[in-house]
């Protein structure tokens, strides 16, 4: 017994000739009637249709391809022409290469001038300090001295 059997037979849900499943559904709904029926009996059977075989390909043929006559000349001067363009862009890449290589040597050459420079100043600065650090230690034991005199003139005549 299907489920559309089942809700049919309770007593429940009531029955009008116009509705069905409790007046929800109206009786030409398709969805309802594709519900009742069983599957098979809904599907009509297809008629096998027998169709001829097909008809054999037609054989293809080519025809040959004949090269044109090309003057050997021609040709030769279209390739010297082709290595001349050539030739031409790489002179001016290897130019460009050279000017590139040229203003990386002369800030390399910068640099090194910049980085003597440097290293004289920080060893004029140095030198500078070292005097410096020299005369106060001289100021700093001639400061000591005189404190160990009076030190010594205290105790001294008491």
């Amino acid at each position: 017994m299907g489920k559309y059997a089942m809700i049919r037979a309770s007593p429940n849900i009531p029955a009008f000739t116009e509705r069905d499943l409790c007046c929800a559904v109206s009786k030409d709904d398709q969805l309802l009637i594709t519900a009742q029926q069983p599957l098979l009996e809904s599907v009509e059977p297809q008629k096998h249709v027998i169709r001829p075989p097909p008809k054999p390909l037609k054989r293809l043929t080519f025809k040959r391809h004949v090269r044109p006559t090309v003057d050997p000349n021609e040709q030769l001067d279209i390739a010297a022409e082709a290595l001349e363009r050539h030739a031409a862009a790489n002179l001016k890449a290897a130019a460009a290469i050279h000017s590139a290589s040229q203003s990386l040597k002369e800030a390399t050459e910068d640099l090194t001038t910049e980085r003597k420079y440097i290293k004289d100043r920080n060893n004029i600065e140095k030198d500078r300090l070292i005097k410096i650090l020299g005369k106060y230690q001289e100021e700093v034991g001639q400061h000591i001295d005189a404190v160990r005199q009076l030190q010594a003139n205290r105790t001294g005549p008491a």
